[in-house]
């Protein structure tokens, strides 16, 4: 399954330690589990996998590219196709990476739902922790069926304890967010 897991690694991609950000998507203040901040390379994030899915299928949207091709390993729809359906299933798998174990919390989710959530992503260290709106963001790139509907409720149980308010939705849990300004 690591095969078609979406890594940013600085070292393989620009010869690098380390990239100037922190961190390189869209929380790039500070990994809010990490000493100092950084992510360690290699780096994937659960809702880049989800956005990458989703370009890959996107391909199959255009023209210039054929469906097939005989000449080794290139850009065909096929291709992409193919490899956008092990994404999601590396996504979605039960040991995925991408998971973390559910946080305790007051109320305990129905017991049709998993018994673990999509985490923001994993680095060399381990898990990147907390609950955020990331996994509820990943779905808008996804399509029926690539995750399962039990992970679908555990997620939107998860929104309704950790990150809903009364004027919307936070992109972080409080008691995250707190470790997040402590850095």
């Amino acid at each position: 399954e690591d095969r078609y897991v979406f890594y940013e690694d600085p070292a393989e991609f620009v010869h690098d330690e380390r990239y100037a950000l922190k961190v390189t998507y869209w929380k790039d203040s500070a990994a809010w589990d990490r000493r100092d901040g950084r992510v360690q390379y290699p780096v994937s994030y659960t809702l880049l996998q989800a956005l990458y899915i989703s370009a890959l299928r996107s391909v199959w949207h255009l023209p210039a590219l054929p469906e097939t091709t005989n000449q080794g390993p290139s850009l065909s729809k096929i291709a992409c196709q193919r490899l956008a359906t092990a994404m999601a299933r590396a996504l979605a798998s039960p040991t995925s990476e991408f998971r973390v174990p559910m946080p305790s919390s007051a109320n305990s989710p129905p017991t049709s739902q998993s018994s673990s959530l999509f985490g923001v992503g994993r680095d060399s260290v381990g898990p990147l922790t907390g609950v955020t709106s990331d996994a509820a963001h990943m779905l808008w790139f996804l399509q029926p069926g690539d995750i399962s509907d039990s992970d679908v409720a555990t997620l939107q149980w998860a929104v309704g304890e950790w990150l809903e308010t009364p004027i919307g939705v936070r992109s972080l849990f409080k008691d995250t967010t707190q470790a997040v300004t402590q850095q």
